[in-house]
């Protein structure tokens, strides 16, 4: 699978628990085909994108030198 696309999905389903009270992590999940897991840990801020976390590394280089 693309990893654009699952970020992409996993962006849609985060848009999706926020606009539907009533929606379960579960649900979302099943809904948008991403697993339940990764999408609590993006929604709750707790992990980043491969994209994005590559990038705070390079820069945490960049600062360092």
């Amino acid at each position: 699978m693309d990893i654009s696309t699952t970020n992409d999905r996993i962006n849609m389903a985060i848009e999706a628990l926020n606009s539907q009270k009533g929606l379960s992590f579960r649900a979302a999940a099943k809904e948008y085909g991403v697993d339940r897991s990764t999408l609590v840990r993006r929604f709750n801020g707790k992990c980043l994108s491969r994209a994005a976390a590559n990038s705070a590394y390079y820069q945490n280089l960049i600062d360092v030198e």
